[in-house]
């Protein structure tokens, strides 16, 4: 049996959270190292004027088994809330309703794709069959296989109807990328996640399961770690800015995004390592958050935006029917995010520039909008989320094979797959269980 030992995780997110979560469970000392004032990285809330606003992570398919069960060991299975209601593709400027608790079906009844492209989805489904075996949260190194095409030339023997308003709106809405940059296996990936029965979120807020989860937890806020490295022959020394002192732990796990990673551990890496860590894409993201004096006549929750509609706008979540503790009772809440290009063009434009072009892009989808603004908060995200694009994961699969995986350093980290709640826990767990094992090994 293992003794108990000293373990640092660097990172108060999801991810973090989940590593020192199973470490503790196995009786581990754990301290979690996190720079801000509170946990939850990218499943961030903000609460304003009786308002909660889900400034990152938005909803959450049913397929993340990882997340539930983790919910559920922890106790805390009482936030998850499942999501009824509608889902919408804008077409010709209409919004065509998906019944989310009927997805399938009405997507064979609906009246945005043709029914070519409706046959057509055999085709799609049966190559998802074929590589759904690689698209794993652990490590999708062995879907390098298949990072040959971008989503658009995979479209080439298909219905321009089915790519423009079924396979590139998917990217679109959870990676910000246009299918003419995604690779193919970003949509194969989208599509198993989602192809779920139904979908949820946190009761108080995206980030209240990272709260909850904190509180069992050691957890030093305010703690910028500046420096992780070797302390040979075993264990690891962390240097924190407000310390004079390294401090020495048994094993650490690196819950950040990759040049975090890059800028803290380089003495740890070799060089080729550090290049892939310094230029690993991520999605810029510039969420827009509208409090509404009262809730716009539209039904659905999720309203996809095509970019034969849109170039920029990717997709509109009316909040206050996510949930009713979003937003008070007679007043609305929506959220517009917009592609990987246009954050990029906007990041440092003002406010009021950011909103001047926005806010006619919404209001042409939902006519109205622009008389009902109250308030808005915009969320700048310059690392939201991995970007897929062709090529991405034959680099993954390249710098994981390069890891040692019985390492006193772990990484729980989006380097391995493409950025998902139920990533970071699989990531965290992953990293838990080889730190564990090795020094189970030393003993």
């Amino acid at each position: 049996m293992t003794k108990s030992k000293k373990i640092a995780v660097v990172g108060g997110g999801i991810a973090g959270l989940t590593a020192a979560y199973r470490l503790t469970e196995l009786g581990h000392q754990v301290t979690v190292f996190e720079k801000e004032a509170i946990p939850g990285g990218r499943t961030k809330s903000i609460h304003l004027d009786g308002f909660t606003i889900d400034v990152g992570a938005g909803l959450l398919p049913s397929s993340y088994n990882a997340l539930i069960k983790l919910m559920d060991d922890s106790g805390l299975a009482h936030l998850r809330q499942e999501m009824d209601g509608y889902a919408g593709m804008v077409k010709d400027g209409q919004i065509h309703s998906i019944d989310l608790k009927h997805p399938k079906r009405s997507m064979i009844f609906s009246r945005f794709l043709s029914w070519r492209s409706k046959f057509s989805l055999a085709k799609v489904m049966f190559d998802l069959k074929r590589i759904e075996p690689t698209l794993r949260f652990d490590s999708m190194k062995d879907a390098g296989g298949f990072d040959t095409q971008s989503v658009t030339q995979y479209s080439r023997n298909l219905p321009k109807n089915l790519h423009d308003y079924f396979i590139e709106p998917f990217v679109r809405t959870m990676y910000l990328q246009n299918g003419d940059e995604a690779s193919i296996t970003e949509f194969f990936w989208c599509l198993k996640n989602l192809n779920a029965d139904s979908s949820f979120y946190f009761k108080g807020g995206m980030n209240s399961f990272a709260e909850a989860l904190a509180k069992k937890l050691n957890v030093q806020y305010g703690s910028d770690v500046i420096s992780v490295e070797r302390n040979d022959p075993h264990g690891v020394l962390i240097k924190v800015d407000k310390t004079t002192q390294k401090q020495k732990f048994d094993g650490c796990v690196l819950a950040l995004d990759a040049r975090i990673i890059a800028k803290i551990a380089r003495t740890t890496f070799s060089q080729s390592q550090l290049s892939y860590l310094n230029n690993f894409q991520y999605s810029v993201s510039i969420n827009l958050h509208f409090q509404l004096n009262t809730k716009p006549n539209v039904k659905e929750a999720l309203i996809q935006v095509p970019k034969q509609e849109d170039p920029f706008l990717a997709a509109i979540v009316q909040d206050h029917l996510k949930s009713d503790d979003r937003a008070p009772s007679n007043k609305g809440l929506i959220s517009a995010f917009f592609v990987d290009h246009w954050g990029k063009s906007m990041l440092e434009k003002s406010n009021k520039e950011i909103l001047s072009d926005a806010i006619p892009r919404i209001e042409r989808i939902i006519p109205g909008f622009t008389q009902l603004i109250e308030k808005a908060h915009i969320q700048r995200w310059e690392r939201a989320a991995t970007l897929g694009t062709v090529g991405a994961y034959k680099a993954m699969a390249s710098f994981e094979n390069s890891l040692n995986e019985n390492d006193d350093i772990q990484l729980a980290s989006d380097l391995f797959c493409l950025s998902s709640v139920n990533v970071a826990v699989v990531q965290g767990e992953r990293a838990a269980s080889r730190i564990h094992k090795q020094l189970d090994a030393l003993q």
